[in-house]
């Protein structure tokens, strides 16, 4: 968390950086804690490094656009640890944003790929990137603007869901794993699996893509080995 913090002269806003790193989500500035979940903690490293215990929260946040800071959603978070010492930016688990419904993109648009989050109600947070980490920016809401923003249903983006984030243990069919990760086609995907099949055309990968033996096998193949393949 020593990266350099955003340049924003207008008011202080903060990076939310997607991180595979941490066990749980972290927020720090510009959120207003909401409820505390009493006896529910983690433990991070502090200031001095200490090791120390901070609380679970439920939080609020305006999600802004970095370079002209105009208001975009109210962000909500569920079961997410507070720092309360942490001044330059929070940290999201993509995997806790994964089991809330949301579609982690997280690789460059340099290379044509979207860098942005999807959540389930079709809302888009574009992701920035400085060639080492993804985030958005925020900063905490006035009152005026949480009225605004809770007055527009759509606006109001749940990104870390209540509940536990705990997988059930249990044995599951193939076709439940299916269930939960369906392939969603967007044209991004679609390109991207074109390079693997020697720019093949997008139907015929929709329809070889559609059994679980193919979706697990091809990976380790050239792109040269395609062109063989019977679509």
């Amino acid at each position: 968390m020593n990266e350099p913090r955003v340049s924003i002269t207008k008011r202080d806003c903060y990076r939310c950086i997607i991180d595979t790193g941490c066990d749980v989500s972290i927020i720090g500035p510009g959120w207003k804690v909401l409820t505390t979940h009493k006896g529910s903690t983690g433990t991070v490293r502090g200031k001095f490094g200490t090791m120390k215990s901070i609380l679970m929260v439920d939080a609020i946040s305006l999600l802004v656009e970095r370079i002209t800071q105009s208001p975009v959603a109210l962000l909500v978070c569920y079961n997410v640890l507070f720092n309360a010492e942490e001044e330059e930016e929070s940290l999201f688990n993509s995997c806790q944003l994964e089991c809330s419904g949301i579609e982690v993109n997280a690789k460059q648009k340099l290379f044509g790929f979207e860098q942005n989050l999807r959540l389930q109600g079709g809302q888009v947070i574009n992701l920035e990137c400085n060639g080492e980490s993804y985030w958005f920016t925020n900063h905490l809401h006035s009152t005026k603007e949480r009225r605004e923003m809770l007055a527009t249903p759509e606006r109001v983006y749940i990104i870390t869901k209540k509940g536990g984030n705990v997988f059930p243990d249990k044995v599951v069919t193939w076709d439940t794993v299916l269930k939960a990760n369906r392939l969603v086609w967007t044209e991004s995907k679609l390109c991207d699996w074109q390079k693997h099949f020697a720019f093949h055309n997008t139907t015929a990968i929709r329809r070889h893509l559609s059994t679980p033996l193919n979706i697990t096998s091809l990976w380790p193949m050239k792109a040269s080995c395609f062109l063989s393949i019977a679509l």
